[in-house]
């Protein structure tokens, strides 16, 4: 039998796979799958605040570079293909200003229309300036 600790961190690996594989939506994927590394650096930034006030920001910006870097990798090794097959031409690669203006005008009843390839599994964004810490 597990210990208390062991049945408690295989629940929760497998409660944090199964909300990666719920969702249809290649962001919000890799936003779930790279959770861990963004609750662990939030933590991490609440102790060393308290440690050493000066440390708190590169602390802070080293997280935020690593959360970024993994979703990247996600990234790449899982969407990177079908996001290169969308930007072929004559595959929807067409500038959203010229994509906007051939297409005709909707009304505010009718829904949204669906991403593109491209947009669909384009990378992630990387950190803004203003979100980084100096």
């Amino acid at each position: 039998m597990f210990k208390p600790f062991g049945l408690a961190f295989f629940i929760a690996f497998f409660v944090w796979v199964g909300s990666i594989m719920i969702s249809t939506d290649p962001h919000e994927r890799m936003h779930r799958a790279a959770m861990p590394i963004a609750l662990i650096g939030k933590a991490t930034v609440a102790v060393v605040v308290q440690v050493e006030p000066e440390w708190a920001a590169p602390t802070y910006n080293f997280f935020l570079h690593t959360e970024y870097g993994f979703k990247y990798m996600v990234w790449s090794v899982f969407y990177e293909e079908e996001w290169r097959t969308g930007q072929a031409p004559g595959q929807g690669s067409e500038p959203p200003s010229e994509a906007a203006a051939s297409a005709p005008a909707k009304s505010a009843s009718e829904p949204s229309r669906r991403r593109t390839l491209s947009e669909r599994y384009a990378p992630p964004a990387a950190p803004s300036p203003s979100a980084i810490r100096s």
